[in-house]
């Protein structure tokens, strides 16, 4: 006769699934919860405000340029001649720098050579 042989098999399932599974979760909850819904109403919030501002800025460059309209149209040439007024000065002044950086300039070469600058202007001229 035949011997009868038991065999048994056992089985064991690890579950290492539900642990990610629940720092998934956690991570969701995280991005998409209650305190991320009240971090995004507060950057909308600031978004619109920041808009306002921005807005409020852009109306009153454009108040300045319709004021400078008005008093250019509204003085007529005497408008112009002050704005004449004003660029004349300009050159002047780059005029007036153009003359110190050269003074500038025949300083520092006298200093170098060890003779007075107005010396060396004089020579110069």
């Amino acid at each position: 006769m035949a011997d009868t042989e038991e065999l048994r098999l056992v089985v064991s399932l690890t579950d290492n699934a539900s642990a990610q599974l629940s720092a998934i979760h956690g991570q969701i909850q995280q991005a998409f919860g209650p305190s991320s819904h009240a971090q995004l109403e507060q950057f909308q919030r600031k978004s619109d405000e920041t808009y306002r501002k921005l807005k409020d800025l852009a109306e009153a460059t454009t108040g300045v340029s319709k004021a400078f309209d008005f008093f250019t149209r509204g003085f007529g040439a005497a408008g112009i001649a002050i704005a004449g007024i004003g660029f004349a000065i300009a050159a002047q002044l780059k005029s007036l720098k153009e003359y110190s950086d050269h003074m500038t300039d025949i300083g520092n070469a006298a200093q170098s050579l060890g003779v007075a600058s107005g010396s060396l202007r004089n020579i110069e001229q």
